[in-house]
């Protein structure tokens, strides 16, 4: 007999969200070439956010909007240079 009990993202759709969250901030980490404790230094004033997030941490929706701005900030800021030329 099958387990019908449901995922745990229709239970908790935040942890969908997180981990959607990680997997860009991952991406962002790599294409920008930036340590894990430098990008949650810079985005959350904590050094272990990326960390943490990797073993679990479900931020909040506030922090994760805040997080989401400063990666779009950073990539806007480095292509502002570009522009002007």
């Amino acid at each position: 007999m099958e387990d019908e009990s449901p995922s745990t993202d229709s239970l908790n759709p935040s942890a969908k969200e997180s981990r959607m969250l990680i997997r860009s901030i991952e991406k962002f980490l790599r294409q920008y070439d930036m340590p894990a404790t430098k990008f949650g230094r810079m985005a959350a004033q904590d050094p272990r956010f990326v960390l943490d997030l990797r073993m679990g941490r479900i931020p909040r929706e506030r922090t994760q909007i805040r997080i989401e701005r400063f990666m779009n900030e950073y990539i806007a800021n480095l292509q502002e240079p570009a522009r002007a030329n």
